[in-house]
C-alpha cells in the first residue's frame, strides 16, 4: 500500500512545540512527512531531513507596521508555496497556528488535498487573525481548537481536547 503523503507546516516557538506534540501520534507507516518551514526557523531546520524539508518565507513579520512590505512578504511565501505544493503533491497538509498554512492552503484549494489547520493552544477565547481568516475564507477541510469556549462560537471548528 502507498504511503499518503503529508505535508507539516512547522512554525517556530510554541506552534512548533505544540506540533511536536501532534506528530508523536502520526504513524510513519501510515504517512510520508514532508516538512515546510520559514528559513528564520532555525530550530526546525535544524531537525528536520534536508530531502524532505522545504523553506519559504514568513509571511507575517510581527514587527513590519507597513503594509506594502507586508504585502510584498505575502506575495513571496505564495509564489513559494506554490513550488512546495507542485512538488510534493500532498494528500494532506496539517498546520498549527501559523500564517504559513495560508498560502500552502490557497494552492491547494482545487487539489485533492486534505487540509487541516490546528488553532494554537494560546487561542482561549477567539481565533487567531490567521485562524479567522482560514476559518471565513473555507480554506481548512478540518479547523481544531483547543478550548471548548471556541467551538461554541465557530459551528464548524471541531473540540477534540489538547494537542499537548
Amino acid at each position: 500500500m502507498k504511503k499518503k503523503k503529508l505535508l507539516i507546516v512547522l512554525a517556530g516557538g510554541g506552534f512548533y512545540g505544540q506540533m511536536k506534540q501532534i506528530l508523536k501520534n502520526i504513524s510513519a507507516d501510515e504517512f510520508d512527512l514532508y516538512y515546510v518551514t520559514a528559513s528564520e526557523s532555525t530550530t526546525a531546520l535544524r531537525d528536520l531531513p534536508d530531502n524532505k524539508c522545504y523553506v519559504i518565507s514568513k509571511t507575517t513579520h510581527v514587527s513590519t507596521k507597513n503594509m506594502i512590505i507586508r504585502a510584498l512578504d505575502f506575495l513571496k511565501s505564495l509564489y513559494l508555496a506554490k513550488g512546495v505544493i507542485n512538488s510534493v503533491k500532498p494528500d494532506t497538509i496539517l498546520a498549527v497556528g501559523t500564517s504559513m498554512a495560508i498560502p500552502l492552503y490557497l494552492w491547494s484549494f482545487n487539489k485533492k488535498v486534505t487540509r487541516i489547520f490546528v488553532e494554537s493552544l494560546t487561542r482561549v477565547n477567539d481565533l487567531s487573525r490567521t485562524g479567522k481568516i482560514i476559518y471565513y475564507l473555507g480554506l481548512a477541510d478540518r479547523m481544531y481548537v483547543q478550548w471548548p469556549t471556541i467551538s461554541a462560537s465557530y459551528q464548524n471548528a471541531i473540540y477534540k481536547g489538547k494537542a499537548i
